[in-house]
């Protein structure tokens, strides 16, 4: 049989000869048959969905790391520096802290209300000898406890404002063997630091 057509085959584009039904198939009739023989579109976009799940995830996953690096790395120092500034307080509050010549105990000079700690004194057998301005308004439970128990670190007393870490040791004032408790409010970014 003769086929009707005549013309030029270009880039890209093909054409099939069916010799069955006695007809040429045009490029673009054989690209639609192959295009919609399947479902290419839909598989395209399901895969394309599981990758951006998969993305979302990993991407998910990397940043909860990170945050949990930096929240381990802030706690650390908040914590440390926390400890570090009671430690300070500590070493001024006992060059602070004297002996009357009655036997008692009294701070050497005022103390600036901005600088101002929680400070308490305490005799080996639990009696307390002296607590500053700031351990009069804010009375911590188990601060008498917490002197007597020898644990000499860092420990943080519940408050109803906020809790205060307390720095506990054992010194002298004079001859006078005593235990020294220096206290700080933590602020928010001591809260993290707080464990």
């Amino acid at each position: 049989p003769r086929y009707g057509k005549k013309w030029r085959l270009q880039p890209a584009k093909m054409f099939l000869i069916d010799l069955e039904q006695g007809r040429i198939v045009d490029d673009e009739e054989l690209k639609n048959q192959f295009a919609f023989a399947k479902p290419y579109r839909q598989w395209i976009e399901n895969v394309r969905v599981r990758l951006t799940l998969w993305y979302l995830a990993a991407m998910v996953v990397v940043l909860a790391m990170y945050a949990s690096v930096v929240y381990v790395f802030v706690r650390r120092n908040a914590s440390e520096t926390l400890n570090q500034r009671l430690r300070g307080d500590f070493q001024w509050a006992s060059a602070m802290v004297e002996q009357t010549p009655e036997g008692g105990i009294t701070w050497y000079e005022d103390i600036n209300e901005e600088e101002s700690f929680w400070l308490q004194v305490w005799s080996p057998d639990g009696q307390l000898l002296y607590q500053n301005s700031e351990a009069i308004r804010s009375t911590l439970e188990g601060s008498r406890q917490l002197a007597l128990s020898g644990n000499e670190d860092v420990a943080v007393l519940d408050h109803p404002v906020a809790p205060v870490r307390v720095l506990t040791q054992r010194g002298t004032i004079g001859a006078t063997p005593v235990i020294i408790q220096v206290g700080r409010e933590i602020g928010r970014l001591g809260r993290i630091g707080a464990g």
